[in-house]
């Protein structure tokens, strides 16, 4: 036998031998192991979730503190022509903010 030939075996018993035991490690409901090792992930994948959450915290909390300025600004310019409506104009503000504190949850919830 060619040096190739032993080299390509050897490799293939390794490989043989590394299924195995991460089967058997999966068997025994080893939640660490199944999470960090899985042989369906990529090892890249928990950047790309956390990125994900953090992504969307980030986007719906500027996209809030976007809506209260824009909201706050025509609360402004409304309770100077008619301050009588001012109290209806709080709706969006508050709203917006709604909107950023559902952000936070959505994202711990990830």
């Amino acid at each position: 036998m060619t040096r190739e030939k032993i080299e390509k075996i050897e490799e293939t018993a390794r490989a043989k031998e590394r299924a195995y035991i991460t089967n058997k490690l999966m068997e025994e409901d080893d939640d660490d192991y199944a999470l960090y090792n899985s042989t369906q992930c990529p090892s890249w994948a928990l950047v790309v979730g956390y990125a994900g959450v953090s992504l969307s915290v980030i986007l719906c909390n500027v996209g809030s503190a976007i809506g209260t300025y824009k909201s706050g600004v025509s609360l402004l310019h409304a309770g100077i022509r008619n301050p009588k409506q001012a109290m209806k104009n709080i709706i969006p503000i508050v709203m917006s903010g709604v909107i950023g504190i559902y952000g936070l949850i959505v994202g711990k919830e990830q």
